[in-house]
C-alpha cells in the first residue's frame, strides 16, 4: 500500500510543516478550486488546494492515531493561516467536526494542544462551534450521517491510496 509505511499522510505533513497559508483575515482564496499564481506568501494554501483537487478524499484520511487533517490544523491553530486551513477543510467535509481521534479527542480538544491561551483561540473555537452547529442542525437525530474516514491502506481493488471506512457515532476506529 502506498501510505502503509507512513504514520502520517501527505496532507497532515503539509498542514503541520508549511508556514505560508496566508493571513487568517483573508477569505478571498478559501475556494478549493482557485489556485493563485501570485502567492504572496500563500504557498502552503496553494499546495493544499492542489493536493485536495488531485486527491479529494485526502481530507477524510486518518493517520495512525486516527487524526484527520482537521485535527492537525486545530492542534496548530496558534499559527498564522490555520483558521483559513480549517475553513477550507470544514467547507469540503463539514461532518469532520464530529470525528474523534483514537484517544477520543475531538477538534475542540486538539485546539487546546496549540496552547491554553493563544491569540486566535477564541476565533478558532467560534469557527468550530459554528461548523458543529450547522452539521448538528442538518442531522439532529443521527450525528454520524455522512461521516466517514479514509484510512491508509489497501481495499483490494487496486486503488491502494485510500479506502473508505464507516464510522460509528462519529468516532474513528483504528
Amino acid at each position: 500500500p502506498l501510505f502503509s509505511s507512513l504514520k502520517r499522510i501527505p496532507l497532515h505533513y503539509l498542514i503541520k510543516n508549511y508556514n505560508t497559508f496566508g493571513d487568517d483575515s483573508d477569505d478571498s482564496s478559501i475556494d478549493e478550486d482557485t489556485v493563485d499564481a501570485d502567492t504572496n506568501g500563500e504557498d502552503g494554501m496553494n499546495a493544499m488546494k492542489i493536493f485536495i483537487k488531485t486527491s479529494p478524499n485526502c481530507v477524510r484520511a486518518a493517520d495512525h492515531r486516527g487524526w484527520l487533517p482537521l485535527h492537525v490544523a486545530c492542534s496548530c491553530s496558534s499559527r498564522k493561516g490555520m483558521i483559513r486551513v480549517m475553513r477550507l477543510l470544514l467547507k469540503i467535509w463539514p461532518e469532520s467536526i464530529n470525528v474523534k481521534t483514537e484517544k477520543d479527542s475531538d477538534a475542540f480538544a486538539c485546539v487546546d494542544m496549540a496552547g491554553k491561551h493563544h491569540p486566535t483561540k477564541d476565533r478558532v473555537i467560534s469557527l468550530l462551534q459554528e461548523a458543529k452547529s450547522k452539521v448538528d442542525d442538518r442531522n439532529p437525530d443521527d450525528k454520524s450521517e455522512g461521516c466517514g474516514e479514509v484510512a491508509v491502506g489497501s481495499n483490494g481493488d487496486g486503488d491502494d491510496e485510500f479506502r473508505d471506512q464507516s464510522l460509528s457515532e462519529g468516532s474513528v476506529e483504528g
